[in-house]
């Protein structure tokens, strides 16, 4: 979600890798609650608000920009398809609500989400992060 300008950074990615080499990556989907609430919200709203949520001091550093052009699995697919990568694999996945502790309520409702897109493969693609391997 960080990644400003996806191309350049997928042909330096390929670049890099030997051939045959793996290029292995975690990134929010931004089809998941947390990422359409993250690209609602403006950038002054994540500065004052994340790291307390998240229980961090005064002295941690302010939360990066975020661009989500590289978080579906379809713009992952043509990403690296464009760029020439020869193989990709990608898993989706849902894991305990942690960042919904702060609030009882919001972290049992964060668990009935995460039951619901894990019970079935219909609702993977709503899942909070997508798991990758990309080949040269």
């Amino acid at each position: 979600e960080h990644v400003e300008c996806p191309e350049a950074f997928l042909r330096e990615v390929i670049r890099v890798l030997k051939p045959g080499g793996s290029f292995f990556f975690r990134t929010p989907n931004a089809r998941h609650y947390v990422s359409v609430i993250a690209r609602s919200t403006p950038q002054w709203i994540h500065e004052r608000v994340a790291n307390r949520v998240r229980a961090l001091g005064p002295d941690a550093h302010a939360p990066y920009p975020t661009y989500h052009r590289m978080n579906t699995r379809s713009t992952l697919q043509r990403l690296c398809a464009e760029i020439c990568f020869s193989h990709l694999e990608m898993i989706m996945i849902e894991a305990e609500p942690s960042y919904l502790v702060f609030n009882p309520l919001a972290f049992l409702a964060g668990v009935a989400y995460e039951r619901a897109v894990n019970a079935t493969t219909w609702l993977s693609g709503m899942r909070a992060n997508i798991i990758g391997r990309a080949v040269k």
